[in-house]
């Protein structure tokens, strides 16, 4: 016989079960030996033969077979239900313009003009649009919120890029992408043509994903990014977003943000629970990705929770 060893990952839900399982399991282990023998014989028992090694030699299965339920059962969940931070549902959109090229500079003085879009460089055609500071959204209730940002950390509808020829809005839902075309027809009557859409899932966006890793192979692209810079961009972009993030209602904690929740014991219990999520994700990123993973212990002195960092 040929006995070989391995780890196996446990991501942090599936290890509490298995402790839960351990912990019945040998309170019947416990029950069954004490049906089974006399007090003596049981005392007898325990000294000539750690109970604890024999309970786990008996329990090796429930390592791995939990570990494959675990993995079976991921692999076939779909993907939650994603939403944007209106709550409409995550699709990824272009909308394009077309337009005589003589009206380029007309048309980028409209949009310099308007509240509504924000220049992003003098010297580029590229505009963000910015959402309305008062506007009130009937959010959808549930799906996890993710959401384009400006900088890391200002919310933003939508992009626009004019090129000669074409303009082209780029949103994230298809509410943003209508409301965005009928903005732009209003304010560019005119000047632009008939709208051409087209949209994206993340689903078809991570099947094309797959495609693409599959046809390149193992092959790195010559002008693949410096892994150290692309780990202090990920770093960077990460510490916007969770500065912003602690001020922000989370479904995940009841629709709190994580400084409510760090008041109060049940909510402490929950901000604890998220935070332990985020570094078990981050690990799992970053190994992938053959990064440093992100320090995030900031996050749990600025909650003041650092004391419950290293005992949970």
């Amino acid at each position: 016989m040929i006995f070989s060893g391995g780890i196996l990952p446990y991501p942090r839900e599936a290890a509490e079960k298995l402790l839960k399982l351990l912990t019945d399991s040998r309170k019947q282990f416990d029950n069954q030996l004490a049906r089974e023998a006399e007090k003596d014989v049981l005392t007898h028992l325990a000294v000539s033969e750690n109970l604890d090694d024999r309970f786990l030699r008996e329990s090796c299965p429930a390592f791995t077979g939990l570990w494959i339920m675990d993995i079976l059962q991921r692999l076939q969940q779909p993907l939650p239900e994603l939403v944007n931070r209106d709550g409409e549902a995550l699709v990824f959109t272009e909308t394009r313009f077309p337009f005589l090229a003589d009206q380029l500079e007309e048309i980028a003085q409209r949009l310099d003009a308007a509240p509504d879009w924000e220049r992003d460089n003098p010297d580029e055609h590229t505009w963000t649009w910015l959402p309305e500071t008062d506007a009130v959204v009937d959010k959808k209730q549930g799906g996890m919120a993710i959401d384009s940002l400006l900088d890391g950390q200002h919310p933003l509808n939508g992009t626009l890029e004019l090129i000669p020829g074409v303009l082209t809005l780029t949103t994230n839902s298809m509410g943003r992408a209508q409301r965005g075309q009928d903005m732009l027809e209003t304010l560019l009557r005119g000047l632009i043509g008939p709208a051409l859409s087209s949209l994206q899932t993340p689903e078809q966006l991570l099947e094309e994903r797959d495609a693409r890793r599959q046809d390149a192979g193992a092959r790195e692209p010559a002008d693949a990014i410096d892994p150290g810079i692309a780990a202090e961009i990920i770093h960077n972009t990460l510490d916007q977003h969770y500065r912003q993030i602690l001020d922000e209602s989370i479904p995940a904690l009841g629709n709190k943000t994580p400084r409510q929740c760090a008041r109060s014991k049940k909510g402490r219990e929950r901000v604890i629970e998220w935070l332990k999520d985020l570094e078990n994700n981050e690990l799992r990123r970053a190994a992938s990705h053959g990064q440093p993973p992100y320090d995030s212990r900031w996050l749990w002195d600025e909650l003041k929770l650092e004391q419950y960092r290293d005992s949970v």
